[in-house]
C-alpha cells in the first residue's frame, strides 16, 4: 500500500469534507456512518465547518490526508502509517488554516454535533479547533457539472430529523427488504442483526429543495442489492419498487 499523502491546499480539504458528508448522509450505509462517527467521537483536534446553519466537525487525522476514505484510513491505522502530529502540522500552515486553538464556543458546538449523531465524545483532552468557513461558499460558486454536492448540503440541513425518519421507517416497516424479502439476521445470525438500508421512493436528486421526510410514504427498507438496482437507470429510466419485484419474481 502506498504511503498516505498530506493535503496541500483548500481544494484537497474540501474534497475530504465532501467525502465525510457522504458518509454521514441518510443514504450512506450504516457501517460507514457508524465508523465515521467513531472517528468524530474519539478525535481531539478538529476542523470545524458550516453545513447550512449547522457546525460539523472532523478530526484532523482523517481530513489531513489527500483523497482519504474510510477504507484507506482503516488500512493506514492498521499499518501504523499515519499520525495526528503530521496532519496537525500540515493544517496549521498559514496557507491552509493557521493555528488550532481551544475555543469554548466551538466546544459547545462540537458537543451538540456529537449529540445529534447519537454519541458521547471521548473524555476531553485539550480539544482544539480550526474553523474553515470557505466550504459552503466554494460549493455555491462551483459551476462544474457535478451538482450532487450542492444538493447534499441543502439536504444535510435536515440531517438530524432525517436520521430519525430512517429509524422510524424501520420501526414501522421492519428489517425485511420490501422487494426480495431478505432478513439479514435470519441468514447471517448476530452479525446481520439490525442491518438494512432505507430507500427514498422519490430520489433526493429529484427534489428541487430540502423537504420534510415522511417515514411511511417516502421511505422503504431494502437490502443493498435491491437498493443498488433501484439506483441504476436504463435509457434514463429508473425501476420502481413494483417493477423490480416483478423482475425478481420472474
Amino acid at each position: 500500500m502506498k504511503n498516505p499523502i498530506l493535503i496541500s491546499d483548500e481544494q484537497d480539504l474540501i474534497n475530504n469534507l465532501e467525502k465525510i458528508e457522504s458518509y454521514l448522509a441518510l443514504d450512506s450505509s450504516e457501517e460507514d456512518f457508524v465508523e465515521m462517527v467513531e472517528y468524530i467521537k474519539k478525535g481531539h483536534h478538529f476542523v470545524c465547518y458550516n453545513v447550512g446553519n449547522e457546525y460539523h466537525f472532523v478530526p484532523s487525522r482523517f481530513v489531513g490526508y489527500k483523497d482519504n476514505t474510510l477504507s484507506k484510513h482503516r488500512k493506514y491505522c492498521t499499518n501504523g502509517m499515519i499520525t495526528g502530529t503530521d496532519t496537525d502540522n500540515q493544517l496549521s500552515r498559514k496557507s491552509l488554516l493557521g493555528d488550532a486553538e481551544e475555543n469554548d464556543n466551538m466546544e459547545r458546538h462540537y458537543l451538540k454535533f456529537c449529540d445529534s449523531l447519537g454519541v458521547t465524545p471521548s473524555k476531553k483532552r485539550q480539544r482544539k479547533y480550526w474553523f474553515f468557513n470557505n466550504y459552503i461558499n466554494s460549493l455555491v460558486e462551483n459551476t462544474e457539472p457535478y451538482e450532487e454536492g450542492k444538493l447534499k448540503i441543502r439536504y444535510h440541513i435536515q440531517r438530524e430529523r432525517n436520521r430519525k425518519a430512517r429509524e422510524k421507517c424501520i420501526e414501522i416497516k421492519g428489517l425485511k427488504c420490501c422487494i426480495c424479502g431478505i432478513n439479514f439476521e435470519n441468514i447471517y445470525g448476530k452479525v446481520g442483526k439490525g442491518f438494512i438500508q432505507v430507500h427514498h421512493i422519490t430520489p433526493i436528486s429529484e427534489k428541487s429543495k430540502s423537504y420534510v421526510v415522511d417515514p411511511i410514504n417516502d421511505l422503504v427498507p431494502v437490502c443493498p442489492n435491491c437498493h443498488a438496482m433501484l439506483h441504476r437507470s436504463e435509457n434514463g429510466k429508473y425501476l420502481s419498487i413494483e417493477e423490480l419485484k416483478q423482475i425478481i419474481n420472474k
